[in-house]
């Protein structure tokens, strides 16, 4: 199943992302929840944030059509973690739906990434 789910991710790589035509998309909320969809958005989101590795929350996009990621402190050997707060801004995703498809846009830049497995219904 997750030979499956990396391969329709890597088909939707090569479809790249995309400006979202924000006049027909609206908020959408998981209409299938369960394991394989957790794991497509959860590698999405990780390919939205440059490769980072997330952890959501199991109920990720049931109750709300928003996910904030709040920037976590960058460890790396060659540069220690700085002190103090960071205060860069989070990242903010939203999940959308134009009836057919279901998106994720990243609500700063506009740029989303369709989801293959995943299916969505409007938000109430």
């Amino acid at each position: 199943m997750r030979l499956i789910i990396t391969l329709m991710l890597l088909l939707s790589l090569v479809s790249g992302c995309r400006e979202a035509d924000n006049r027909k998309n609206v908020p959408a909320l998981i209409s299938n929840p369960g394991p394989d969809t957790h794991e497509e958005i959860q590698l999405t989101v990780s390919r939205a944030l440059n490769g980072v590795d997330v952890t959501l929350a199991d109920d990720v996009f049931i109750s709300s059509s928003v996910l904030v990621i709040d920037r976590g402190m960058i460890r790396r050997v060659e540069r220690p973690p700085e002190m103090g707060r960071d205060f860069g801004r989070p990242s903010r995703f939203q999940l959308l739906t134009n009836g057919s498809e279901c998106m994720i846009v990243n609500v700063q830049s506009g740029v989303y990434w369709p989801l293959t497995i995943t299916k969505c219904i409007r938000e109430k």
